[in-house]
């Protein structure tokens, strides 16, 4: 078994960590002794774990002491601090989920036409912190948090109507979202689906279509599918990889997105101001890539940060810190690299140890540090919000090679059967 993903807490106090083996471990750190991670309770679900984010303000504290009730052994848990986190499981009920216990704070069940629950691929709060966005396949599945059951969600097609073109196709299977600078009563919505597919959304919670059940009829669907062609900002194709594995949006400069892919060796960082308002949006089409002498680092591609995946259809999830300062990210050979990426870094007075690709004339951030880290793909790396500490995990699925046999259907089961791991760690880094 490996760590597929991990992240700290919004408070730094305990881990999220995720398995292969779809368990979900809660581990805390004790910073005054520098000891390894502790196991505090860990749950496996019956089916695949989708994703799974913290909810960023904390739910409430420990219960306190009541009369009669026994001191011996309370001293840990005495003004704890309770956090929650939000985690979807193929063909179950979305959970709002309590790290102090496992237990459940809150279901929210997705139904589709054929009374099946969807689990959605992705999950992000809204700048509020209100609702809860859902990536489902050709769409989106949007939650208020104070209203759990069944099909209490709004529905927002994200794909064109049959026989039409345009719109984005696919698993959703990254989301993020910021505060629309331009219009204080909506929100930013980035969108990436597995089909390769970038969109931006200006969503206005009063416009969302009303909460309906499985048995919605085809005009309420077709209203709701103009409503998210009507919010694109922008949206494109991504020229590189297989699929959008993880967006950022920049937490200084919200106009600033990262955009990383599976089986792509680049994060790629886009100005979105640029994209705002183009006509061919809603077809989604490749942008075009600045090449030749004429052509202007101020595009809305400004960089491409050099992150070997290639070789892996594993998800290599990349971390900013709180204060836009730092990215770091893990590729596939068990290297972190860590880049600057303060605002100076994106305007036309760069430092010099920044230059322009010869090729394309984008600006290439070099990392300030790198090294190896683990002896194995690095699947995600999380920022300490507090501390100079930066988690990092590894795994991955490795093969034996095929070994000489007379039957071809053992050699078949036995490569089934049997696979390893080179290592498989969770390792905390201090700087």
């Amino acid at each position: 078994d490996f760590y597929r993903r991990a992240s700290w807490a919004p408070d730094g106090s305990v881990i999220l960590a995720t398995t292969e083996s779809q368990r979900a471990h809660i581990l805390a750190v004790d910073a005054s002794t520098h000891t390894a991670p502790r196991l505090l309770h860990a749950s496996r679900s019956p089916s695949p774990l989708l994703d799974a984010v913290w909810y960023p303000i904390p739910a409430s504290s420990v219960a306190p002491h009541h009369e009669g009730e026994e001191e011996e052994g309370r001293e840990d848990a005495v003004g704890t601090t309770a956090w929650c986190f939000a985690e979807s499981h193929r063909d179950l009920p979305i959970r709002l989920t309590s790290s102090v216990d496992g237990s459940s704070r809150g279901s929210y069940a997705i139904m589709d036409h054929v009374e099946r629950y969807i689990g959605p691929h992705s999950l992000a709060f809204s700048p509020d912190l209100s609702r809860m966005y859902c990536g489902v396949y050709g769409g989106l599945a949007v939650v208020p948090l104070s209203q759990p059951g069944l099909n209490t969600h709004s529905s927002l097609p994200l794909s064109g109507a049959k026989g039409e073109g345009g719109g984005q196709r696919g698993i959703v299977s990254a989301l993020t979202t910021t505060a629309y600078a331009g219009d204080s009563e909506q929100e930013l919505v980035a969108v990436g689906t597995y089909d390769g597919t970038v969109g931006i959304y200006a969503i206005h919670p009063a416009s969302l279509p009303a909460a309906a059940d499985h048995t919605a009829t085809v005009h309420n669907r077709d209203e709701a599918r103009r409503i998210a062609q009507r919010s694109c900002l922008a949206g494109w194709r991504e020229v590189e990889g297989e699929g959008i594995t993880q967006l950022k949006f920049h937490p200084a400069l919200p106009h600033i997105l990262f955009v990383a892919s599976r089986k792509s060796d680049h994060i790629c960082v886009y100005d979105t101001r640029y994209l705002f308002g183009n006509t061919n949006r809603w077809s989604f089409r490749p942008l075009l890539q600045p090449s030749g002498s004429n052509a202007q680092r101020g595009g809305a591609l400004l960089a491409r940060l050099y992150r070997p995946g290639s070789r892996t259809h594993q998800r290599l999830h990349f971390d900013i810190d709180w204060a836009g300062r730092m990215l770091a990210a893990g590729d596939q050979d068990g290297t972190i690299r860590i880049w600057k990426i303060d605002g100076s870094r994106f305007t036309d007075s760069a430092p010099e140890s920044e230059s322009e690709n010869d090729e394309d004339l984008l600006l290439t951030l070099e990392p300030v540090l790198v090294w190896q880290a683990h002896a194995d793909a690095i699947g995600s790396v999380s920022f300490h919000p507090f501390q100079p500490w930066l988690l990092s995990v590894s795994g991955s699925r490795h093969w034996p090679e095929a070994a000489e046999s007379s039957s071809s259907e053992d050699q078949d089961q036995s490569r089934k059967n049997i696979w390893s791991t080179r290592d498989s760690s969770l390792r905390i880094w201090s700087f």
